[in-house]
């Protein structure tokens, strides 16, 4: 019984942050207040090019 109600809990508060990330978008301040992370803060930094230095 403990269990299944865990499982219900689970699926509530996973519903909750989808029903958030639909409602607000997904790069969202209130999407990163109910435990999800921003979109923006998941992009790749961008590499940096290296110069050659001729001597």
């Amino acid at each position: 019984m403990a269990r299944l109600a865990e499982w219900e809990f689970h699926n509530a508060v996973l519903a909750m942050k989808e029903a958030v990330r639909g409602q607000y978008g997904s790069d969202s301040h209130q999407a990163q207040a109910v435990g999800l992370k921003k979109k923006s803060d998941r992009k790749r930094p961008s590499r940096k090019k290296t110069v050659a230095i001729a001597s």
